[in-house]
């Protein structure tokens, strides 16, 4: 029995220590989002830079033909100007599509964003920005991203309300 009992004790630490090999490994594999130089949809340049700001910064991604933006730009508005340590950007999918500027497009996005009230920028997609939309099936879809440009957890897709998002935003600084 105390060979048995023995094998047992050591078979069980074993699995504990690959169990918090692998949690440390899990832990310390980070995917970073694309280092980036992009215009917002008024012009402003924006880099990846931004995210150095935060601690946390929320990274909506969206098309102009979204059904929810109008709702979606406004809640995030509100979140922007309640959490003063968070910082907010938005990625428009569609502006920059293939051809060329989309000119009805950009219009719906200048105008989503000022009746949102928002003061954060929305980016139009380029090389880096498009690559990284790539895989991109379901919109919208937020990422959030630290202060060193590490995408923090899984995304998350869809729509929220406000007090839903503060809740996730304070799941993803805890796992900061």
């Amino acid at each position: 029995k105390s060979e048995t009992s023995a094998e047992k004790d050591e078979e069980k630490t074993t699995n504990e220590k690959s169990t918090s090999q692998e949690s440390t490994t899990k832990a310390e594999v980070k995917k970073a989002f694309p280092s980036f130089e992009a215009e917002d949809i008024f012009g402003a340049k924006v880099s990846s830079k931004v995210f150095s700001k935060n601690k946390l910064t929320v990274v909506n991604v969206f098309a102009t033909w979204c059904n929810n933006n109008e709702n979606d730009l406004s809640t995030f508005a509100k979140l922007e100007k309640e959490l003063k340590n968070i910082g907010f950007v938005g990625v428009v999918l569609d502006i920059n599509e293939g051809d060329g500027v989309d000119e009805a497009a950009l219009r719906s996005a200048k105008n989503f964003c000022t009746d949102a009230g928002a003061d954060y920028p929305y980016l139009i997609t380029n090389d880096s920005l498009t690559e990284f939309c790539r895989n991109i099936y379901n919109l919208p879809v937020t990422y959030f991203v630290d202060s060193d440009g590490n995408i923090v957890g899984d995304p998350i897709v869809g729509s929220n309300s406000v007090d839903n998002w503060k809740d996730i935003v304070e799941q993803k600084l805890a796992m900061i």
